[in-house]
């Protein structure tokens, strides 16, 4: 037999109170005050976990701009745009909505930081690349096909990371100003003892026996340029003492440029002379003085001593970017290479200038700049062809990717939901792709595509006549149709 339960008896009272309406309705409120606590408890606890999922993504958003981590940046929208659906509390959503607003302000400065370890990770590429070529180390067969693998691997990697083109021209800047930094140091001894010289003048009197016989020495030392400099500015600072003194011993009135200067300077004339042309005097040697020794002072001017490293390192630069390939007699690369020390100490004496009048680094690079153009106009507008046709090269593999990705779209699960064609047949979406799938469309672009093009462009000469221009495109049209490109 089942066992029974427990009976359940109501008194008369409990039975009766339930059939009073007014008791009815005191318990229908306490349950529902109930359940409506309930729900806002369920509620609270809701919130405090997105706030705590939230301000962990913020973190991690934050590490990703450090870290220049665009992967991570993008998962971090996908996973608030993911806590947005279907979630009903207003403070919730109002939390993630500020989230992604923070997060999408930080998109620049982390793409700009990715930018940059890009830029940093092709110098330190091309360097290794550059050492292994460089090494002259015996080796084994067996080690030679080693370091032929690894060196393969390097290069497919750097042409990789060569598609970016923000990232090569950061490159070549920071680049440049290490070189820079190089052959500058080089001369920073010879910078440094110029301005002991100089302290050293400064400490006795100007014009005195002791200051002909430290001057005289110096000269000998070879700092020449240093003394003719400090001796400069003491001339200009004995006229502006000059000058202030016949301003105190004139017994003129006031003129009213003079007036005004005592006003420009919050003085106010007092109508007596002497006193008057003593502030005057003082005003004007002071403000004399100040423009004499700002003048003087260090710059960014760079000094004779100076400028062959800079002079070296521009041209280096352009080596590197004029060295065309299937052209090895005739680049610029080969006529900067063909430069003598003496051909670019020649250079750079032109470039010297009066002290106070030297020219500043940019200048200096512009100056070299205007040479190049001039001395090897062909090779210089060779170069620049050349870095035109990269430019249009990265900007046609980036149209193919986006093309290629839109149509593997329905199909790729790594693509769905991110990438989309407009009606114009504008692609977005591409900045959320995963890396390593962008990677992979990326290289299929490139291979597509080929060097073919390039090859065309870098090797035609470029003073053909326009009946072999036309022949060019008619040919190169011809190969990119065969090619089967996708745009």
């Amino acid at each position: 037999m089942a066992t029974r339960g427990p009976n359940l008896r109501l008194s008369g009272a409990v039975l009766g109170g339930l059939a009073n309406p007014g008791f009815a309705r005191t318990a229908g409120m306490a349950i529902g005050a109930g359940m409506l606590g309930a729900q806002r408890r369920e509620e609270e606890a809701d919130f405090r976990a997105t706030e705590e999922t939230t301000l962990e993504l913020l973190r991690k958003a934050q590490a990703a701009q450090e870290q220049g981590d665009m992967r991570l940046h993008n998962e971090i929208v996908g996973t608030l745009d993911g806590m947005l659906t279907g979630n009903t509390n207003k403070k919730s959503r109002d939390l993630i909505t500020q989230g992604l607003t923070t997060v999408g302000g930080q998109r620049a400065a982390t793409q700009q930081a990715a930018q940059t370890n890009t830029a940093m990770s092709i110098l330190k590429t091309e360097q290794a690349i550059e050492d292994m070529n460089n090494s002259t180390a015996p080796m084994t067969n067996e080690e030679y096909m080693q370091r032929a693998k690894v060196q393969g691997a390097l290069e497919d990697r750097l042409k990789l990371m060569k598609q970016n083109a923000g990232a090569v021209l950061e490159a070549d800047e920071i680049d440049f100003q290490k070189r820079l930094k190089a052959a500058t140091d080089a001369n920073a001894l010879a910078e440094q003892q110029a301005k002991v010289a100089t302290r050293t003048l400064a400490s006795v009197q100007f014009g005195s026996e002791s200051y002909n016989s430290i001057k005289e020495d110096l000269k000998r030392q070879g700092f020449g340029q240093a003394v003719d400099q400090y001796e400069t500015t003491q001339y200009a600072l004995i006229e502006a003492a000059d000058k202030a003194d016949n301003i105190r011993r004139s017994n003129a009135p006031l003129t009213k440029d003079e007036i005004q200067t005592l006003e420009d300077n919050n003085f106010t004339p007092t109508g007596d002379i002497r006193r008057d042309r003593d502030r005057l005097a003082l005003i004007t040697e002071t403000i004399d003085k100040r423009t004499i020794m700002q003048a003087n002072a260090d710059t960014a001017r760079v000094a004779s001593e100076g400028i062959l490293p800079v002079v070296e390192t521009v041209l280096d630069r352009y080596a590197k970017k004029g060295d065309v390939p299937l052209n090895f007699r005739d680049d610029l690369y080969n006529k900067i290479e063909d430069m003598s020390a003496e051909d670019k100490l020649r250079l750079a004496d032109s470039l010297k200038r009066p002290a106070g009048e030297e020219l500043t680094t940019a200048q200096i690079e512009q100056e070299v700049i205007s040479f190049l153009k001039t001395e090897f106009p062909d090779q210089f507008k060779g170069m620049e062809t050349r870095q035109d046709n990269l430019r249009v090269e990265q900007e046609e593999i980036e149209i193919l990717t986006a093309d290629l990705m839109a149509q593997a779209a329905e199909k790729d699960p790594a693509l769905q939901g991110i990438i989309t064609r407009g009606k114009d047949g504008a692609v977005s979406g591409i900045e959320n792709v995963p890396e390593a799938v962008y990677r992979k469309y990326r290289m299929e672009a490139e291979s597509r595509r080929g060097p073919i093009t390039t090859f065309v462009r870098s090797v035609t000469n470029t003073n053909r006549s326009p009946e072999a221009e036309e022949r060019r495109e008619t040919t190169e049209q011809n190969i990119l149709s065969n090619i089967g490109r996708a745009f």
